[in-house]
């Protein structure tokens, strides 16, 4: 089932004309590895590829149809806050950068179909005089009075949960 996903992924990429499938796939252990990787809708993506007599049974390809609009709607969902986050911090003279997460998504052909498990940022002070450790705690600052809790017990990072999206704030 590796080489069935490997191939499928490929495909949703855009990176293979064509592929060659075993002609016996467990679509269950399929789907499992694709949402491990967080590329589900990736996978999807390569099977629309396909003519449909090489893709899942029907009540499968449905069920998958209506996840891949979860995950967009995920996405969709956890891009406006991100949005808020960074329109707060710039309201407050702080430029937010994107560091890894919802960032690598922007790599794929559908940025909405590449998962991504939180947002991690760098703030930074748009006043050169200020000194990146207060920003970093200014940013946690504006966040807390908005309403969030803001964990600060890891040496690199706070961590924050805005609605449906997780932010790992970088010092």
């Amino acid at each position: 089932m590796r080489e069935a996903f490997l191939a499928l992924v490929r495909l949703g990429i855009g990176n293979a004309a064509t592929v060659a499938l075993p002609d016996c796939i467990d679509w269950n252990e399929v789907e499992a590895l694709a949402k491990r990787q967080g590329l589900f809708a990736v996978v999807f993506d390569g099977l629309e590829q396909l003519p449909q007599t090489s893709r899942p049974p029907l009540t499968t390809w449905l069920r998958w149809i209506g996840e891949v609009q979860l995950e967009e709607e995920r996405y969709n969902h956890q891009w406006n806050e991100a949005c808020k986050m960074a329109q707060l911090f710039h309201q407050n003279q702080i430029c937010t950068y994107v560091l890894k997460g919802v960032v690598v998504s922007e790599c794929y052909p559908k940025p909405q179909h590449r998962v991504s498990a939180d947002f991690d940022c760098f703030l930074v002070n748009e006043n050169q005089n200020e000194n990146e450790k207060d920003v970093w705690e200014k940013g946690n600052q504006l966040i807390e009075e908005a309403g969030c809790e803001v964990e600060k017990v890891f040496y690199k990072n706070s961590t924050f949960r805005l609605p449906g999206l997780t932010v790992e704030n970088h010092r």
